[in-house]
């Protein structure tokens, strides 16, 4: 991970004390990232929403963007998106506040919930690899195409029905599983649709839930 030059191009380098802990160099970061101008969506956001959950478990969960109570409360995935994958999570013995921290690819959110820019993924990718860096993941999973595509490290915006419900190889040498992200399901135009997006979410998060347990256990 090229962390070193990122950090420069923050500053990071100058807040960063030898010793220093995980949680609190996230805490630095995040105090940044709450005042950060680095893209437009600083003008329309009412917070940045920085990542949630329990830095120790060695496994990250990224998402897109925020959307409106993400962005009023400052916590990722607490929408009916989020309380549908974070139900299903718990169906399958997952917890996640105790299981996964959980960030996006934008800090801030995108006015009327469009998809994230291009520029405005790339101005948050700083802001990303350090959240990798301080956590050092095993595992990764990634809700919807804009994460998908860029722990892939493509070119091009990846095709979910390619490549979800498999383990793939992120960027960073770690395995991923890449699954919709869950307001495809609320979005999807008919019953066919929906039914089949969330089949295809549960199924996923449930290879999801076995990886998790297989690295808790190996973890022990």
């Amino acid at each position: 991970m090229q962390n070193i030059v990122l950090f420069k191009i923050l500053g990071f380098s100058e807040l960063y004390t030898e010793g220093e802990s995980p949680v609190h160099r996230l805490y630095r970061i995040k105090s940044l990232a709450r005042r950060c101008k680095r893209c437009q969506l600083h003008t329309t956001r009412t917070q940045t929403v920085f990542g949630f959950g329990n830095i120790a478990s060695r496994v990250m969960v990224i998402g897109e963007a925020p959307g409106a109570n993400e962005d009023l409360y400052g916590k990722p995935f607490i929408g009916k998106a989020g309380e549908r994958f974070t139900s299903i999570l718990r169906e399958y013995g997952i917890e996640r506040d105790r299981d996964f921290y959980i960030t996006n690819v934008v800090k801030c959110r995108p006015p009327k919930n469009r998809d994230p820019r291009p520029e405005e993924i790339e101005a948050c990718k700083p802001y990303l690899i350090v959240q990798i860096e301080i956590i050092r993941p095993l595992l990764f999973l990634a809700l919807g195409r804009y994460s998908a595509t860029w722990l892939l490290g493509s070119r091009q915006n990846v095709q979910m029905k390619e490549i979800r419900g498999k383990i793939l190889i992120s960027r960073f040498d770690v395995p991923m599983i890449a699954t919709y992200h869950p307001s495809a399901i609320d979005h999807a135009r008919s019953h066919a649709q929906r039914d089949f997006y969330e089949k295809a979410f549960r199924e996923d998060l449930r290879l999801f839930a076995e990886k998790i347990k297989e690295l808790q256990k190996n973890l022990l």
